[in-house]
């Protein structure tokens, strides 16, 4: 994560490493196949999205994410993570939401620190 982005200060309290992304990569919601937002940064331990409207917070939601390219014969990996703190982004209409992954396939992890590499 680059300086003075939302959640700099959280960085010392994280298990796993995160990584920044400029890629353009989607997650939306399995239940109803609404877009959540962009990945701005990930780990293994969870994710950081910018959307348009604020996520409900301390929500388990159950997560799809387009990959850049195919990893390990998959083009989108499936997760649940849980909305920990959402904040608007100052002068914009965006908001910036940590979410911790509450449940991941361990197939999934494979291909989620395979992405994370790339990155």
């Amino acid at each position: 994560m680059t300086d003075n982005q939302p959640g700099d200060h959280d960085e010392h309290r994280r298990d796993h490493p995160r990584k920044h992304t400029e890629q353009f990569l989607m997650v939306f919601d399995r239940t109803d196949g609404h877009n959540i937002g962009r990945l701005m940064d990930v780990s293994l331990g969870g994710l950081q999205l910018r959307s348009s409207a604020p996520p409900q917070l301390h929500k388990r939601y159950q997560f799809s994410m387009v990959l850049p390219s195919e990893i390990g014969s998959r083009n989108t990996i499936s997760f649940d993570a849980v909305c920990l703190r959402s904040i608007q982004a100052e002068n914009s209409d965006h908001f910036y939401s940590g979410f911790k992954i509450d449940e991941i396939d361990p197939k999934y992890v494979e291909i989620l620190q395979s992405l994370i590499e790339q990155l």
